[in-house]
């Protein structure tokens, strides 16, 4: 029991700060790009799953449909998204809660895994056997908390759940390849490559490349060190490289629909700006932020508000800097600590890259140039911290009297601080949810069929997150209904201009009325019914619309001469009945006459479709609807999504996963008959 008594109260610790910061601020997580992207596609892909029985490939409720597994964030490959909304639907009976669920899974799993890592690299610092005795891991203790409870990852966390998966799988990643690197066995290569895979799975190849980088530099930096104690590190090398590959094919379901959607799209296709790669930088800022955790709700994003990692954390990393500076000016050779000097090393990388200095030589780097704002490697400064904090700690306390009490007071000290700074500090955002919880119904319940529906009339603000109860973003996704945009950076060029070049972020703002007719008579032709206006914005309306529903804030107008959803060429032709799905729509039709059906969604080439069962061609309209031959009678039609590239890296990764358990069993058969020979001789 001793032996789980550090985990046991790294759950108690964690629970309680997640209490307070739920009590002070509810829905905590539950900002930003969370509430407007990840909890409408998680809901989607749990309707999906739990509703439809399938995984969720395609999204008609936004855009006029989209590839939701291609463009990688709605994780439908990742478990952890289906635990969290059904745990969220379990207790509370919705969805809303889904994201802080998520958020408490991975900052519990990161708090974990960066104790196991510190209190696994302490054992090899001092050359000491695993001890069960809770005071010879107080080190690791407070590392864990430094790591899982900074600034950085609750406040930016609430803003990007993403950014947590940097959290719980980087000391997860560098800890198995420390044992990797110890011994050369199936068991740790096996482990590493299977979080790699699960992480990759959540769809966020940008964090997850950090973190590759961040497992890599270590890994370099220790393997450097094997070469000057004069040992011989060939053969991790060949096993560590080896690991890559395993992880690239088995990653291949989702690189290869990812990388496919990412040529194609218009936002990552090409390397980005300069400006926007480097983005914003406020060094004074995070120079202030380290001390004091306030926030500046004119400043987006807050180097104040993301800094605060702790003061003694803080302390100790300038007061080390002071002595090698001390050192430096005496001439004095300082003492050599592997651990130390590998995390102190990093931390100066990292604030280099985070503030934009080593941002240009890296700039020709073609993954790393699609991957916008450096600040977002400042969760790695912290990373290294917290390591380097511990360590240093650890090896100052070694020597005095009342070391357990010492590290217990720092501990304490630095809990305080970070409660404090989460709960009971100004609340800050990356873009504050402005929607009150549960969000209401009533216009929603106005609109009575699927046609689409679109804003019209409201100016975004930047520092203002846009409304659920407009239906902006995805959240029409979220309510079942259908919008003619969305949010999703992955939208490929050809989409973009029929939907970027006809609308602005989210909707319409044009107030005149020559740009604003125009843009109605498409939005007619691509089955555009509904109308969700800003009561507080005026323009002409001679439209022929009507007002459906209106409140304080909101109007819902219909437009009587929008196309249906399914039309034929000829008016003698009609639909009897449809269904539209998770990945497909199912269409009963009745035709007296050979006729070409329009369906009002986007002609994606991965878009088969089938009459009677049978195969037939698709071809588009000019504004690029899907358009089939329909033969005159009755017919049930079928349209699906079928992902090519997504059934290619299964194929490829079911074959090599076969080739590598095989050649596993082979070598564990020849280990085997080694061991036994050599047992014979001894005997």
């Amino acid at each position: 029991m001793k032996r789980f008594l550090p985990f046991l109260l790294l759950v108690i610790v964690t629970t309680f700060v997640f209490l307070v910061a739920e009590l002070r601020y509810p829905l905590f997580f539950f900002q930003d790009d969370n509430v407007s992207q990840y909890l409408p596609n998680a809901v989607h892909a749990w309707r999906s799953l739990f509703h439809g029985g399938q995984l969720s490939f395609y999204n008609f409720h936004q855009f006029a449909g989209f590839p939701t597994l291609a463009t990688g964030q709605s994780g439908i490959l990742y478990p952890f998204n289906y635990i969290a909304t059904s745990l969220s639907l379990l207790f509370t009976k919705d969805f809303y809660y889904s994201v802080d669920i998520f958020a408490y899974i991975h900052i519990l799993g990161g708090v974990i895994g960066m104790f196991i890592l510190i209190n696994y690299i302490s054992q090899k610092r001092t050359h000491t056997p695993h001890n069960p005795n809770f005071n010879a891991c107080l080190p690791a203790f407070l590392g864990a908390c430094i790591w899982g409870f900074s600034n950085y990852v609750w406040f930016v966390g609430n803003a990007w759940h993403s950014m947590l998966s940097i959290v719980m799988y980087t000391p997860f990643m560098i800890y198995f390849s420390l044992r990797l690197l110890d011994e050369q066995k199936f068991k740790w290569i096996t482990l590493l490559v299977l979080t790699r895979v699960f992480y990759f799975f959540l769809g966020h190849p940008q964090f997850f490349v950090y973190s590759c980088i961040a497992e890599f530099l270590v890994m370099a930096c220790l393997v450097r060190y094997e070469f000057k104690e004069g040992k011989n590190p060939l053969n991790f090398i060949k096993w560590y490289l080896s690991s890559y590959i395993f992880t690239l094919m088995l990653s291949l379901p989702l690189l290869l629909p990812m990388f496919h959607q990412v040529s194609v799209s218009v936002d990552r296709s090409a390397k980005m700006d300069p400006g926007l790669y480097i983005g914003p930088i406020n060094l004074s800022g995070y120079l202030i932020g380290l001390l004091f955790p306030s926030a500046d709700p004119e400043t987006i994003p807050d180097f104040r508000k993301m800094a605060y990692v702790g003061i003694i954390p803080v302390i100790i990393v300038w007061a080390y800097s002071a002595k090698i500076l001390w050192d430096k000016i005496r001439r004095k050779i300082p003492r050599k600590e592997k651990w130390l000097n590998i995390s102190y090393f990093l931390i100066i990388l990292y604030l280099l890259w985070t503030f934009g200095i080593l941002a240009a030589p890296l700039y020709v780097v073609p993954i790393l140039n699609r991957f916008r704002w450096t600040f977002k490697f400042l969760i790695f400064v912290n990373f290294f911290i917290a390591l380097f904090s511990a360590f240093l700690l650890d090896t100052i306390t070694s020597r005095l009297r009342g070391r357990n009490r010492i590290l217990l007071i720092i501990i304490l000290v630095q809990l305080v601080g970070s409660v404090y700074a989460i709960g009971f500090s100004e609340f800050y955002s990356l873009g504050n949810r402005t929607d009150t919880v549960p969000y209401s119904t009533e216009l929603v319940e106005h609109i009575v069929d699927d046609n689409k529906l679109i804003n019209i009339g409201f100016q975004r603000d930047g520092s203002k997150l846009p409304s659920a109860q407009h239906l902006t973003s995805n959240n029409a996704t979220f309510f079942g209904k259908y919008y003619f945009h969305g949010y999703e950076v992955l939208l490929s060029n050809n989409q973009c201009e029929i939907l970027l070049n006809l609308l602005h972020w989210d909707g319409v703002n044009e107030s005149n009325a020559d740009e604003l007719t125009p843009i109605i008579l498409k939005l007619r032709e691509w089955g555009v019914k509904w109308y969700v206006t800003d009561n507080s914005y005026v323009y002409p309306l001679d439209y022929g619309f009507v007002e459906e529903y209106k409140d304080a804030e909101r109007t819902l107008y219909s437009d009587p001469l929008a196309k249906p959803i399914f039309y034929f060429y000829r008016g003698e032709n009609s639909v009897v009945d449809y269904e539209i799905g998770y990945n497909g729509i199912k269409i009963s039709t009745n035709s007296q006459t050979a006729d070409n059906l329009t369906v009002n969604f986007y002609h994606n080439p991965f878009i088969r479709g089938f009459i009677d069962g049978n195969s037939v061609d698709l071809t588009s309209t000019d504004l690029k609807q899907i358009k089939m031959s329909v033969p005159a009678g009755t017919h049930e039609i079928f349209i699906e999504y079928w992902d090519p590239y997504f059934y290619a890296g299964c194929l490829i990764s079911g074959v090599c996963a076969l080739i590598a358990l095989v050649w596993l069993a082979a070598k564990s058969k020849t280990l085997r008959k080694k061991f036994r020979r050599n047992l014979d001789k001894k005997i």
